[in-house]
């Protein structure tokens, strides 16, 4: 690999970023950006966006003097500072960043290289958070031939983009082209992981959801059903998992007018969130307001209403800013069906 290394502006970023001039070797300055990378990455995840962006601009800046611009890891770093201003919310910066990195990867790599995919898959993710599908969509299927055409059919990226796909064909509703990605992502799956594996159970789980939404509730209880047995084969009977899948498969079966299936569903999940480690009080709350909505639905407003003052202790006890429209909507609940 050629380097395009220059002294003087290696020397003038050792003044700014505090380097002793006996640490000029370019491994030792290159070590600096990548710790500022690391830093930036546990920003991140302490949500401090602001101090991850000006972490991987000081990043860019020493890899810019080393390497040049046209460089594989400064088209990297662009990736990333994408990435931090999309946690953002700074939808504008991220497109611009990204850009950045998919016009150096193109030079440096050319145009079919799976780095270049990577780069158009999340320009496709900020495009659907700014509602603009068509351009989200385009960017989607960039990236998915570039993976078909470098790393074939059967390599998981693959499925990530299939299912991207979906989530914006469900958000534009159009459900008929949402499942058929979602079957191309299990097909892409199936082949790499086999039958029982989280990911496939996710994938259970997402088309199920697109059943639900469309009406089509014994394909919707169908699927979710093989969800909760994947799930309860790899994590037990007792896990999390199983309490959400429990928890939307009472959903179907209250929507589909089979109450008493939708309560065993209801309380079996309950059962395992007040013992799962990790459920916070609103995702219990929630499932005792889908019970006590089912008992609404058979005129036991008595057992409706004892549900939902469990729902709402729950609730007040968290005390969390989010949960107050749930709690003002739960009383209205309450208040409409004549439960007080």
């Amino acid at each position: 690999m050629k380097l395009v290394f220059s002294h003087l502006s290696c020397k003038i970023l050792l003044i700014i970023y505090g380097l002793s001039v006996s640490l000029t070797s370019l491994c030792q300055i290159s070590l600096k950006a990548d710790s500022l990378e690391f830093l930036a990455r546990s920003y991140i995840l302490d949500n401090k966006y602001d101090d991850a962006i000006d972490c991987y601009k000081k990043a860019i800046e020493i890899k810019v003097a080393i390497y040049k611009r046209e460089h594989m890891f400064v088209a990297q770093t662009y990736n990333n500072l994408g990435i931090a201003y999309e946690e953002k919310g700074d939808y504008i910066n991220a497109i611009k960043s990204f850009q950045n990195s998919i016009e150096i990867k193109k030079i440096v790599r050319g145009d079919k290289h799976p780095s270049v995919a990577q780069t158009y898959n999340n320009l496709g993710v900020v495009y659907r958070k700014t509602k603009q599908y068509s351009l989200a969509l385009d960017y989607y299927q960039k990236a998915l031939e570039i993976k078909t055409i470098s790393l074939g059919h059967s390599h998981p990226s693959i499925g990530n983009t299939y299912s991207n796909m979906a989530v914006v064909y469900e958000e534009q509703g159009k459900y008929g082209l949402a499942m058929e990605c979602y079957q191309n992502e299990l097909k892409n799956k199936l082949r790499i992981y086999g039958n029982s594996h989280p990911k496939i159970a996710d994938t259970y789980s997402n088309m199920a959801n697109v059943y639900f939404t469309t009406g089509r509730y014994s394909k919707a209880i169908e699927y979710y059903k093989r969800d909760l047995e994947i799930n309860i084969r790899i994590n037990g009977e007792e896990h999390a998992n199983v309490a959400q899948t429990l928890n939307n498969l009472g959903v179907v079966y209250r929507n589909n007018n089979e109450y008493d299936i939708a309560i065993e569903c209801y309380l079996a999940s309950i059962k395992i969130k007040n013992k799962a480690p990790g459920f916070w009080h609103p995702s219990i709350a929630q499932t005792y307001v889908n019970l006590g909505k089912v008992y609404i639905e058979k005129r036991n407003y008595q057992k409706a209403k004892e549900y939902f003052k469990k729902a709402l202790e729950l609730y007040e006890k968290a005390n969390k800013p989010e949960d107050a429209e749930s709690i003002r909507a739960l009383r209205e609940y309450i208040h409409l069906n004549n439960c007080n």
